[in-house]
């Protein structure tokens, strides 16, 4: 068996991320789609914070627009 020479830098070390300071001061969002209809709703919001992990859910359909995205986080 052979091995192959590397072609490119060595890997420089990793950063960490910053930790927030306060709940709710970094979230992620994501969507979960195509689920079974369910009260004319098919998709559902998930927005986590990062510090405390804790989790909504917020129920949407599929034809939602970036406006429509804010009102409801909001």
């Amino acid at each position: 068996m052979r091995n192959k020479s590397r072609k490119h830098r060595p890997y420089g070390l990793l950063k960490q991320l910053l930790i927030p300071s306060q709940p709710w001061e970094s979230i992620s969002m994501d969507f979960i789609e195509q689920l079974p209809k369910s009260l004319r709703y098919t998709n559902i919001l998930v927005v986590v914070d990062k510090l405390t992990k804790q989790a909504i859910f917020i129920l949407t359909q599929r034809s939602i627009n970036a406006i429509r995205l804010v009102e409801i986080f909001v």
